[in-house]
């Protein structure tokens, strides 16, 4: 195929974006906020060189269990990022630029959204859902939440989609406003 266009990837893109904003009248801010962020996504992983690391189910049980987490496995292949490129995706994440809608489109529901576009846009199915209690600093209010748990050069860590904090996991993770005491991490 003779291509006349060598920039015809980023032509696209520009296609795309304008077509967006075109429509951005016409849809609700969060329908906005995700298709821009799944072109910005889409435009990384074509654009950067985004691999994906295996990670057998056994280690994955084993670095969620090492540390007293309970764990469920969907999949007994698993597919992660390196620290680094993890770095870049992160950077562009859109999920914390979303409405909290209570009921509707909660904690639970931040933590799917995230863990599915890691899965459909860059093919990582190991971004697991975290369930567990959460201790807030402020006034040690107890509540239950969702959230996101990825291991990453051979290290678990705990992702919160709503702010983008990001720590090394443990059973009692210090994520700054709370201490999220994790129960259950589903990965798949």
């Amino acid at each position: 195929m003779n291509i006349q266009f060598p920039n015809w990837r980023d032509m696209g893109f520009d296609l795309i974006d304008i077509g967006t904003n075109i429509i951005q009248p016409l849809i609700k801010p969060n329908h906005y906020q995700i298709l821009k962020s799944i072109v910005s996504d889409i435009k990384l992983a074509t654009h950067e060189k985004i691999d994906t690391v295996l990670i057998a189910g056994d280690q994955l049980k084993s670095l969620t269990e090492d540390i007293n987490i309970k764990s469920w496995l969907w999949d007994s292949k698993f597919y992660t990022f390196s620290l680094d490129d993890w770095k870049k995706v992160v950077t562009n994440d859109f999920t914390d630029r979303l409405k909290y809608l209570a009921e509707t489109f909660d904690c639970e529901d931040f933590a799917k959204l995230f863990s599915s576009v890691m899965n459909v846009v860059f093919g990582v199915n190991a971004c697991g859902i975290a369930l567990g209690a959460t201790i807030r600093k402020d006034t040690d209010e107890l509540g239950y939440h969702a959230y996101n748990a990825i291991p990453l050069d051979n290290t678990l860590y705990i992702f919160e989609p709503q702010g983008n904090i990001f720590k090394e996991a443990s059973k009692e993770t210090d994520m700054e406003w709370a201490i999220y005491r994790t129960d259950l991490i589903i990965y798949g």
